[in-house]
């Protein structure tokens, strides 16, 4: 395997993996429903909030990212939508504020949005047709057990240390 093909096969991966990131900050709220009511004193209304906001964003930032995708170079693109999704963690983490809250989970569905068509875009620009279909199957297989370990991995971590916001 020569070093172009080792490039694009670790580029698919670490595509793979933010999409499997992404995808795990967008539910994960779910896992942690009780500790995040407590924490931010909120209403079953409020908490519904940080997941809408998130999926609503997201959902709407398919079509211009889609568009920028087409104009911009992936690799800028993802950069940036990594650095959003990590600052609306930050800001969901280590706040007690419901508002500073919501813009976190904002900021991640601004973020996750063009995780999937990146990684889509990389493979077909990348790979040939016939290894197409896997490597988009894998991501999509990959980014779902992501969530099914990671919410139990996250489980467990916020049982050692009492606090879901630390076990993030």
């Amino acid at each position: 395997m020569n070093r172009d093909n080792r490039q694009a096969y670790l580029n698919w991966f670490l595509l793979s993996l933010f999409y499997a990131y992404q995808y795990l900050l967008r539910v994960y709220p779910s896992t942690f429903t009780d500790n995040i009511r407590t924490t931010f004193s909120c209403s079953a209304n409020e908490f519904a909030t940080l997941s809408t906001y998130c999926i609503f964003i997201y959902s709407c930032m398919q079509i211009p990212f889609g568009i920028l995708l087409d104009r911009v170079e992936v690799r800028k693109l993802i950069l940036i939508a990594f650095g959003l999704c990590l600052i609306g963690q930050f800001l969901f983490t280590h706040t007690s504020s419901i508002a500073c809250a919501q813009w976190g989970r904002i900021l991640i569905g601004i973020g996750a949005a063009p995780a999937f068509m990146s990684t889509v875009k990389m493979v077909s620009d990348t790979f040939s047709d016939k290894l197409c279909g896997i490597f988009i199957g894998i991501t999509c297989t990959l980014g779902t057990v992501i969530i099914i370990l990671g919410n139990s991995l996250l489980k467990y971590i916020c049982s050692l240390t009492s606090d879901w916001q630390k076990a993030l």
